[in-house]
């Protein structure tokens, strides 16, 4: 029987296969940073040259997860290159509490049930955020708008 999960493996096999799983990921972390931190953020160029970085970056990406994809596809071991199997609610909850940075803590909802509160609740809390800045600059937008013609009379500094 061919082994196909890590588990399975002898002691000095899954030592190997997990060797190289580190070791890609440490690659694919030095090469992303090296790529972030050599490529200029300033904007010679006006707007176009924004958006030409934004496609280019983004077809990077797009070939990237192609590349991850099929590598999971084909891999002898696809549990280490991808998650366990989740259902609908906890892959829900799980993008729900990674959007919203909440982060996973030493307390984790157990249930689908327990899943779905933390959800709601999560995100209940980012439209009150939005709601909060939202009031907090509009207040300041007014603020500024009423008070435009006393900054115009003031004489220059």
């Amino acid at each position: 029987m061919i082994p196909t999960h890590l588990e399975e493996l002898p002691r000095p096999g899954r030592y190997k296969v997990l060797g190289i799983f580190i070791f890609r990921v440490a690659l694919i972390v030095t090469v992303i940073l090296t790529i972030y931190f050599t490529i200029p953020l300033e904007t010679r160029g006006g707007q176009w040259s924004a958006v030409i970085k934004l496609i280019v970056g983004m077809a990077i990406y797009g070939v990237v997860m192609y590349f991850e994809i099929l590598g999971i596809v084909r891999s002898e071991y696809p549990t280490l290159k991808s998650t366990e199997h989740l259902s609908r609610t906890a892959g829900l909850y799980f993008t729900i509490v990674t959007f919203g940075t909440v982060g996973y803590g030493d307390i984790a909802a157990k249930s689908d049930v327990a899943r779905l509160i933390v959800s709601i609740q999560v995100l209940i809390d980012l439209a009150f955020l939005a709601l909060t800045v939202r009031l907090i600059l509009n207040a300041s937008k007014r603020s500024l708008i009423r008070r435009t013609p006393e900054i115009k009379k003031r004489p220059v500094e």
